[in-house]
């Protein structure tokens, strides 16, 4: 595969083949290179991506690595959640990739009379929110649905209880709300056992950009399939995932950085081509995104949140644990020209210029 930014790429790697050697010496000199004076909407993309891992290496190689939480937790001046939503104008693959599970979810949706959705990562409630949305505009069977919150932060638990409440006004059956304010790999068991009770054999499971936070011990490759069993032990009807594509739970710093380079290169390209204004470009490359990097290269591995996995990876969790692709390809989608989308049963993947970016997985319990 062709690297983009080849000529700063390989020059980092040496960087990070040093590092890799204990040769921190080296690997400074030329980490510091690429660190701006200042960086500002007039940066150009190869500039901007290469500082940011310079600036997040160079605290690696000091070994000033701070142990830290999961930065959609963290204070900052914009949290990360306002963010997403600034970074899904700009990163169309994201809010299609919602409307793409969601599509999944209504082909199952449609016929009963009674649901419960379980969304993992309820973040403000807008793509669950959309979904109900579809029933107040379509005449359907559709009389009760409880939605089952977990999130971590407090805050967008009680954002979505909110969003559904000005649903519920308007719908035509009835909503309940179930908040579960936690991380899923932090669920006790008797947690699961409600959460299954409320389902009653009519539930749906639904995560969007969530699971690759889930928290593991170092080079622990099963936890996350363990906690995939857990979630099919509830048995679900559908359990739809969407993550980016892109192996960043790699310990090897040299692998990191191939994966996290032209993956985010990728993007970046992609977000230069969008009509809005450059200011909000920026705010999404550098204070978003730029989080993100900063947690997979600068953080201590045994603390780091950011640990995406690539497509494949997923696909191996799906099956391992027990699970079948759903076999539904009515699947309508919409991106901008020079993105590709690849329809499979259980699987649909956006990309851009031919390299895949995000997948959307539909699976069920293997029966």
């Amino acid at each position: 595969m062709k690297i983009i930014f080849q000529e700063n790429f390989e020059i980092m790697l040496k960087a990070c083949k040093f590092m890799n050697d204990n040769k921190n010496n080296e690997s400074k000199k030329i980490v510091e290179s690429f660190i701006l004076d200042y960086v500002g909407i007039e940066t150009k993309s190869e500039a901007l991506l290469a500082h940011i891992i310079a600036e997040s290496l160079l605290k690696r190689i000091d070994r000033d690595l701070l142990e830290t939480k999961n930065i959609y937790l963290q204070e900052f001046n914009i949290p990360q959640i306002v963010l997403f939503y600034k970074m899904v104008e700009v990163y169309p693959h994201v809010s299609e990739s919602h409307k793409i599970a969601n599509q999944y979810l209504y082909s199952i949706l449609r016929d009963l009379e009674e649901a419960t959705i379980f969304e993992i990562g309820i973040g403000k409630g807008k793509q669950i929110g959309s979904l109900l949305y579809q029933f107040l505009e379509n005449n359907s069977k559709l009389k009760k649905v409880n939605i089952i919150a977990l999130d971590p932060d407090p805050n967008n638990i009680n954002d979505s209880e909110k969003n559904f409440i000005t649903i519920k006004k308007e719908a035509s059956f009835d909503i309940n709300f179930y908040p579960f304010c936690s991380f899923i790999e932090e669920l006790s068991d008797n947690d699961f056992k409600q959460i299954k009770k409320l389902g009653k054999g009519n539930l749906l499971i639904n995560s969007a950009f969530s699971m690759h936070h889930i928290a593991h011990p170092l080079n622990d490759t099963e936890f996350r399939t363990e906690v995939f069993r857990r979630i099919k032990d509830l048995d679900p009807l559908l359990f739809t995932l969407a993550e980016p594509n892109s192996d960043h739970d790699v310990e090897n710093i040299s692998k990191r950085l191939y994966n996290c380079w032209n993956h985010f290169g990728t993007v970046f390209n992609l977000i230069d081509h969008s009509t809005l204004e450059p200011e909000h470009k920026f705010l999404v490359k550098n204070t978003f995104f730029g989080r993100e990097i900063r947690d997979m290269f600068g953080v201590s591995d045994y603390v780091r949140s950011e640990r995406h996995e690539s497509i494949e990876s997923w696909l191996m969790r799906f099956v391992r644990s027990g699970y079948e692709p759903y076999k539904f390809k009515a699947i309508s989608t919409s991106l901008p020209e020079e993105c590709n989308v690849n329809i499979m049963d259980g699987t649909t993947t956006l990309g851009y210029k031919g390299m895949d970016l995000i997948g959307i997985f539909a699976y069920k319990p293997k029966t």
